[in-house]
């Protein structure tokens, strides 16, 4: 006989043949002890759920819904943040409140450990508009881009959010055009903020700048309701930080670097909201040589051992972490489904279980890998499977607990 010890929440892009004919959603699944998931419940259809977070008590579930608003007298769907009551006996969700985001395409959601706040990234799109502009008896044109932006949404009693109480916008770019064959080269043209992550505090949000070669961290200001900048990190050029994640004593920050292939460790000084880099390596296997931008990050409860999903090696990567230091040492890879593009992709790897297994969204196959991973020496085993459509993003509680 198994039993359940975790319920996980998957959002997904639409999918089918031409990625349209069966619409995103978020699936409810449980997780038992034998390491397999089984669908129990759907929301949200319709939905872009490409970012789903849940509160620190697993009652509520926040989640993008990723678009682009289209302009004036809107006809679409615009971007927004949803938010949903989890049933405590079998994960079914109930929508709270929707609100919109501001920028394009908001692709991560993070909520505050102390249960006020929500924020997301918006990481705008690769395109650019034509402005012409007249000068002097002339005519220039001028190269627009969407704003990238991380909205500040308060959590109202019953869970849900208000409407954003504070928006910072990044208006940057870095190497353009570049060597990455994203947007034909253009790939940090402007601001494309792709992460906005709580530190476990709750005094600071970091910001992964991919557009822009930048981590901002942003100091939250509970009483102004605002985020304030501490600092703003330059990477070298054609880094691309894309996602953080916190090492469990908050010392460290381990950070993936989607167009330089690597993964950085930076130590945290939350006394400051600062963080000072320490080192680099290869996100991939050690003899991988070809090319790789590394999406997602985790690292073990344990402290441990940190979790890279890599698009183009296709794999996901286990790295030992030095507890002094921070240094990340190669361990071992297990093969994901191959990348068609770099936005249709293996993308998410999230623990579940208290660490138990290792979750990863493994969109081209729409399917959640279940990984088994060894505490002591950070092995990877591939265990199963669970069929879930355009599979990009997910959360998990512990039953139980």
């Amino acid at each position: 006989m198994t039993n359940v010890i975790g319920r996980v929440f998957v959002g997904g892009y639409p999918s089918g043949p031409t990625r349209t004919e069966v619409p995103g959603a978020i699936h409810t699944l449980d997780l038992r002890d034998d390491g397999t998931l089984a669908i129990t419940g759907v929301a949200g259809e319709g939905m872009e759920a490409t970012a789903v977070a849940l509160s620190a008590d697993g009652t509520r579930l926040y989640s993008v819904d990723e678009r682009r608003n289209d302009g004036r007298g809107p006809v679409g769907r615009p971007a927004k943040l949803f938010a949903f009551a989890v049933d405590a006996a079998d994960g079914s969700l109930s929508e709270l409140s929707q609100q919109r985001t501001f920028a394009a395409f908001p692709t991560y959601v993070s909520v505050d450990p102390l249960g006020e706040f929500v924020v997301t990234a918006s990481h705008g799109s690769f395109e650019h508009v034509e402005h012409v502009v007249e000068v002097d008896g002339g005519w220039v044109v001028e190269n627009l881009y969407d704003d990238s932006a991380i909205c500040l949404f308060p959590i109202t009693a019953d869970g849900g959010t208000e409407a954003p109480c504070d928006v910072y916008v990044m208006r940057n770019h870095s190497v353009d055009p570049g060597p990455s064959p994203q947007a034909k080269g253009h790939a940090q043209a402007s601001s494309h903020a792709h992460s906005a992550l709580f530190d476990p505090s709750g005094q600071y949000v970091l910001v992964g700048d991919k557009g822009a070669d930048e981590i901002h961290v942003l100091r939250l200001d509970r009483e102004a309701r605002r985020l304030r900048p501490t600092q703003v990190l330059h990477t070298p050029p054609v880094t691309a930080p894309r996602h953080p994640a916190f090492h469990p004593d908050g010392r460290f920050v381990f950070m993936t670097d989607e167009l330089a292939s690597g993964v950085s460790t930076y130590e945290f000084d939350p006394a400051a909201g600062m963080l000072r880099h320490l080192s680099s390596t290869k996100s991939t296997s050690p003899d991988f040589a070809g090319r790789n931008e590394p999406a997602d990050i985790a690292v073990h409860p344990n402290g441990g051992f940190v979790f890279v999903n890599n698009r183009g090696e296709d794999s996901v990567v286990s790295f030992s972490v030095d507890a002094s230091s921070g240094e990340l040492t190669f361990v071992d890879a297990v093969p994901v489904s191959p990348t068609k593009d770099p936005g249709f992709a293996a993308r998410t790897v999230h623990f579940a279980a208290s660490g138990r297994y290792l979750l990863v969204g493994d969109r081209p196959a729409d399917r959640v890998l279940i990984i088994d991973v060894d505490p002591e020496t950070g092995r990877l085993s591939i265990v199963g499977e669970a069929t879930v459509p355009g599979a990009a993003a997910i959360a998990s509680v512990v039953v139980g607990a």
